[in-house]
């Protein structure tokens, strides 16, 4: 997933521990087979590469593209799973260690989601023709979920996953509950919360960044530009029950900016931190144990 993944259990027994480790790294390598676009035969790539064509897949990987068509709903469309297009014209069109040095970057709308077909009973997907999915806005907060539930089942009292900066916890918390330090990029101050369980996931722009000839680009897209966002945000942290649905709204938060996404975010009834490029700070709501 092109991200560091940290796995925390707590467990009755220490020999429990390396045996649900196991199991936590064997989820999310399987998970990135199914959902990556980078991998050529995953489910993702699988239904790319046939445009046009029910393709079966997973089942896991249905209910995810679902659940990323009903966000661009959610979101008025700022959530968008098809800019995979945009990606792959803009130079983002390899794992992210690999992207050469300078790019050409295109600028290419997004299409409509509204196209991808989405079967239940027969398990696939098919998208038009000029439609790449790309499930970088929820993929990594969706894994985060199953796999937190994955573990729990298997045995552990409590569990908490953080991909790439989208964390899921549940269970028997530790005393006191589970410290988040949050990213505030530019800011003088450090955020700590403190939560009992749920998901906190964060969205930034100030990573995943490419030169092209035509200036410098970040992953997170504007749709129907085609082009990277330029809002007056470069982080949006967001904090609620579902890491999948908090990662959406941060990454939705940052593309909206400030105002905008402040207002996202209390529609949806759910805190966060939103971090201007001048480092300020403003926080949505309630979102845990400050300090």
């Amino acid at each position: 997933m092109g991200s560091t993944a940290h796995v925390v259990v707590i467990v009755d027994r220490p020999d429990r521990a390396v045996e649900l480790m196991r199991v936590a790294t064997a989820t999310i390598a399987s998970l990135e087979r199914r959902w990556s676009r980078f991998l050529p035969d995953s489910d993702i790539s699988r239904i790319n590469a046939h445009p046009d064509v029910p393709v079966q897949v997973h089942g896991s990987t249905v209910e995810l593209v679902g659940r990323s068509v009903d966000a661009w709903s959610q979101t008025g469309g700022v959530f968008n799973p098809t800019v995979g297009t945009s990606l792959v014209a803009a130079g983002y069109d390899r794992p992210f260690a690999e992207l050469a040095p300078l790019t050409i970057g295109n600028r290419l709308p997004a299409p409509s989601p509204a196209g991808v077909e989405i079967h239940q009973v027969s398990q696939t997907v098919m998208v038009p023709s000029g439609t790449t999915l790309d499930l970088g806005g929820i993929g990594k907060g969706a894994a985060a979920d199953h796999t937190v539930g994955v573990l729990l089942a298997a045995g552990a009292r409590a569990a908490l996953v953080n991909l790439g900066g989208d964390l899921r916890a549940e269970g028997e918390c530790p005393d006191n509950g589970w410290e988040v330090i949050l990213d505030c990029p530019g800011s003088p101050e450090t955020r700590t919360i403190r939560i009992a369980a749920g998901a906190v996931c964060t969205s930034s722009i100030t990573k995943r960044r490419w030169q092209t000839i035509d200036g410098e680009r970040h992953h997170i897209i504007e749709p129907d530009s085609g082009t990277s966002t330029a809002s007056d945000l470069c982080t949006a942290t967001v904090v609620g029950a579902e890491a999948a649905q908090c990662e959406v709204l941060a990454t939705s938060a940052v593309a909206l900016g400030r105002h905008d996404g402040h207002d996202l975010l209390e529609r949806h009834h759910t805190s966060g931190l939103l971090v201007d490029h001048g480092g300020d700070v403003h926080d949505v709501g309630t979102i845990g144990d400050f300090r």
